[in-house]
């Protein structure tokens, strides 16, 4: 693999000469002690969550890593930060992270394979929500909640610069990518660990971070969700709740909405053109035909409208998940030049 940059970096870090943006975080403990609170919940308290994966208290996985894309989550009312001048509460792995749900889907209906596979779509989309990232560390800590003599919980954070971190997405990267992160599903992990090494050397193969995924790929999400979205059409599932309950979803059900409204709208048109006898039953049918296209012609703006909008939450999804820019060739599993932005 090729770099821009030629002089030699340690396994992760800054590319000499470049200007850089860091603050001060801290390990967030409470959020280690809240994931497991949640995770021991049972029946509807515990419904009442949408939880990525099993809690763990492990130190290997819990720590933050250098090089890792560190985030915030909003799950607590209570100040989390303890260092000097309020150094924000930062996590990296995303074992057992939660966020509280209003109405939990029901896929009743679907195979136990379709009800696995969305549900994990569902609860990985729903988790990412909750995730605000801040960078990357260039540091490592040891925060444990059991015992405050065998803590070590401040870490530099490179928010703005360059450096290289760890490619554990499933693309090939090209300089000029604009790089996004992703919490993955249980499929995007199976798929990089067969396209990939999505696990680093020297660290806990258990800790779930953050996936790195081109742009360019995000189509491929949408595919997805538009092609399940017509199969459960075409099913007679047109009932179920959302795939993912995300910017994409709502987007793919807007515009299946738009095309049958414009389909109708086209058909009733057509009828319009064809011969009509001069009795006062076709003049009727002529006058009630162009009434409906009026009325649909009166309502279409309201259906484009809420299209765009749906559209434009997806490019603000997109850029809140934007890490920088690729500067260098990478492979999956391989280093890769970026620029924090």
């Amino acid at each position: 693999m090729s770099y821009l940059y030629n002089n030699p970096r340690p396994l992760m870090g800054e590319i000499s000469n470049q200007a850089a943006v860091v603050f001060q975080a801290a390990a967030d403990k409470r959020d280690i002690t809240e994931r497991i609170q949640i995770d021991k919940l049972t029946g509807a308290e515990r419904a009442q969550y949408a939880i990525y994966g099993k809690a763990t208290l492990d130190m290997s996985v819990v720590r933050i890593d250098r090089g890792d894309l560190v985030f915030q989550r909003g799950t607590s009312v209570a100040p989390r930060g303890s260092m000097i001048n309020g150094a924000p509460p930062v996590s990296s792995y995303l074992n057992g992270t939660f966020t509280r749900v209003k109405n939990v889907p029901d896929y009743t209906g679907l195979s136990e394979e379709d009800k696995e596979t969305r549900k994990n779509i569902y609860i990985a989309n729903k988790v990412s929500e909750s995730i605000r990232f801040l960078g990357v560390s260039l540091g490592s800590t040891v925060p444990n909640p059991d015992d405050p003599s065998d803590q070590k919980t401040q870490i530099t954070v490179r928010a703005q610069g360059t450096m290289a971190i760890h490619h554990n997405g499933i693309a090939n990267l090209q300089p000029g990518d604009t790089l996004l992160w992703k919490v993955p599903t249980d499929k995007d992990v199976d798929d990089a660990k067969h396209n990939g090494n999505f696990d680093r050397f020297g660290r806990n193969n258990l800790k779930r971070c953050l996936m790195t995924v081109p742009l360019r790929k995000e189509s491929d999400t949408l595919d997805v969700i538009m092609q399940n979205k017509v199969n459960d059409i075409v099913n007679g599932y047109g009932t179920l709740p959302k795939f993912s309950n995300g910017a994409a979803d709502e987007f793919a059900t807007d515009f299946i909405e738009l095309l049958c409204l414009m389909f109708q709208l086209g058909v009733k048109y057509k009828s319009t053109e064809l011969p009509l006898e001069s009795d006062a039953a076709d003049d009727e049918l002529e006058e009630t035909n162009n009434n409906e296209i009026l009325k649909f012609l009166k309502n279409q703006p309201k259906h484009i409208l809420k299209c765009t909008h749906s559209f434009y939450k997806i490019m603000l999804d997109m850029e809140r998940r934007k890490i920088g820019k690729v500067l260098s060739y990478a492979k999956p599993g391989e280093k890769v030049d970026i620029l924090l932005c």
